[in-house]
């Protein structure tokens, strides 16, 4: 069969008959992939993977994307590792790392026990350089796949290799798990609002993204009171001085002040428009972030996209990077020198360049459909709230 065409293709284990799908047929980033069994037809979108050619700027020569159809993500090595037995992943980020981490070259390789068999192939990552493979070497359906060294013979001798050997089957074709018939098209009414991916793609929404802690009855934070009750624990476990009886009680009411400041710090608010649009055949949300504080600027990334079905409404998600540098001489109550603070696990401050520091901002969207006019499932309202580690999220985007 030689070099591979661009196409929409079912991945089969040579050795093991099974499938390269989606654990759960999840829509998620990080999901991991693993070999299952052929689902029923109309069910088969999280085992059929788009095969392009990379064509940006950092591509090599021989670099594929394999774009799973039901996510709209890539086939990815979790972590950008170039270790062995490192899980193979869905992801969606579009940094130079992780495009290089989601390139593939693929060859058609031979079978030691089956010399005369053609049309199989080695998946190989572009980063690595290692063999997408099935753990362990397992026949059984949901064994995660993984990356491992070149089977030369394989693990196991030469029927080892063939659990690194994979059969692409065109999505379409008679007999190979395809479906070789156009099934009938939905109409509007049977999709449920935000529902299809044809939801949102050409869309685009406005709003806000707003963070603030978490209030008590009593009108302080549930943030001052972890810190405070950190600093009660501390003044707790060591014996209070001779005559310096009070010290621990002032400790702990200096725990909660700094614990006031803190989540007063962490409250924000920000701008955000968010673009669906379909870049060649991959799915794309471009998300623009502007934070309300003064002398900030727009910043903007773009990335792939999910629908999680499972939530009522359903909802589409996807991460988006902010930042807002901190000007010289600006008063930074979260600066600790030379040091990573993981503030609410979603900020992390970094080291900048010589001017000073930034604050990186990953917002992480799951927001839900809502508002679908009669006859149409694209919703004219996105909406999430949640809390989470002392803190309340709420993304509120209006169709434009």
């Amino acid at each position: 069969m030689g070099i591979l065409a661009e196409g929409t293709y079912l991945i089969k284990n040579f050795k093991t008959d099974l499938y390269v799908g989606v654990r759960g047929n999840s829509d998620k980033p990080s999901a991991a992939l693993e070999q299952q069994e052929l689902l029923p037809e109309g069910a088969r979108e999280s085992q059929q993977w788009r095969l392009t050619v990379r064509a940006d700027k950092g591509a090599k020569d021989g670099d594929h994307f394999l774009t799973n159809v039901r996510s709209g993500l890539r086939m990815h090595v979790a972590s950008h590792s170039a270790g062995a037995s490192e899980k193979v992943e869905q992801f969606s980020e579009d940094d130079d790392l992780s495009l290089q981490s989601a390139s593939w070259r693929i060859s058609e390789e031979p079978s030691v026990t089956d010399a005369q068999r053609t049309g199989l192939y080695a998946i190989a990552n572009s980063l690595s350089g290692l063999w997408l493979n099935v753990r362990n070497y397992e026949l059984t359906p949901g064994t995660p796949l993984e990356q491992w060294v070149k089977p030369e013979h394989g693990g196991r001798g030469p029927e080892g290799r063939d659990f690194a050997l994979w059969v692409f089957e065109p999505v379409g074709a008679q007999g190979t798990g395809g479906t070789s018939t156009v099934p009938p098209k939905e109409t509007t009414e049977s999709v449920r609002c935000g529902g299809k991916f044809d939801s949102y793609l050409g869309h685009t929404y406005k709003g806000t993204y707003e963070a603030e802690s978490v209030r008590l009855p009593d009108g302080t934070s549930a943030i001052g009171h972890t810190i405070g009750d950190v600093f009660d624990d501390m003044a707790g476990a060591i014996p209070p001085l001779p005559g310096k009886e009070g010290m621990a009680k002032k400790g702990s009411d200096f725990g909660r002040v700094l614990g006031e400041a803190a989540a007063d710090a962490m409250a924000e608010k920000y701008d955000v428009t968010a673009r669906f649009f379909l870049d060649g055949n991959e799915r794309r949300v471009e998300v623009t972030t502007l934070k309300r504080v003064p002398g900030a600027k727009p910043h903007t990334h773009v990335t792939g996209f999910g629908l999680n079905l499972g939530k009522q409404p359903a909802a589409v998600e996807f991460s988006a990077h902010t930042f807002r540098p901190y000007t010289e001489g600006e008063v930074d109550v979260l600066d600790v020198s030379n040091v990573d603070i993981d503030v609410t696990s979603e900020h992390e401050v970094v080291e900048a360049d010589r001017s000073g520091r930034r604050v990186e901002h990953r917002i992480d969207f799951s927001v839900q459909a809502m508002d679908c006019p009669v006859g149409s499932h694209t919703p004219q309202r996105l909406h999430e709230t949640r809390t989470k580690d002392g803190m309340k999220f709420e993304i509120d985007l209006r169709r434009v």
